[in-house]
């Protein structure tokens, strides 16, 4: 065998990228060849979990001095420290509450910049008028449909399935689908 694919299988018993070093191969065979719950398997699983819990901690802390150090130094320049993130939101009803989760939840840790669609032109109406106090909301008056569609405008069936012109409470059941 190869000391490539040694080095692999290796890898493959060791280092697992969900578990990181005590993997379920290792745990397995630790309860195979000794008694579960016995000193001897405790004190073979407890150090592995004890030593990757400690990497886990080196790995953030350095991570975060990453970051800091970088925001520095992007700072410095003018330069945006935080990572861009735009988040879509494709049916935004009358409340955009998911776009205002998404701000609460984000806008601190990253440059967020939020694109929303609504097929119902009141519902656009509305959620612009809840959502004018936060930054980097563009809400568009637009239904979004398949490639097959022919033609520039789509009919909305109302909460109840029935197309009219009726206001709904909060516009989360319409669709463009009977």
């Amino acid at each position: 065998m190869s000391t490539q694919r040694k080095n692999a299988r290796v890898r493959w018993i060791v280092w697992d990228p969900q578990e990181k070093l005590w993997t379920r191969t290792i745990v397995g065979a630790v309860h195979r060849v000794f008694n579960q719950g016995s000193l001897l398997e405790r004190g073979i699983l407890w150090p592995l979990i004890t030593v990757d819990s400690f990497l886990l901690l080196g790995r953030v802390f350095v991570r975060r001095l990453r970051l800091s150090t970088s925001s520095r130094k992007y700072a410095g320049r003018g330069l945006a420290s935080r990572a861009k993130v735009l988040y879509l939101d494709c049916g935004v009803h009358k409340e955009g509450k998911q776009i205002r989760w998404m701000h609460q939840w984000f806008s601190k840790r990253y440059d967020l910049q939020v694109l929303g669609f609504e097929a119902g032109s009141e519902h656009v109406a509305d959620a612009r008028l809840e959502l004018a106090d936060l930054d980097e909301v563009r809400l568009d008056h637009v239904a979004l449909v398949g490639p097959d569609h022919v033609g520039n405008e789509v009919r909305l069936y109302i909460q109840d399935g029935a197309f009219t012109g009726q206001k709904n409470r909060k516009g989360k059941g319409d669709s463009l689908f009977s």
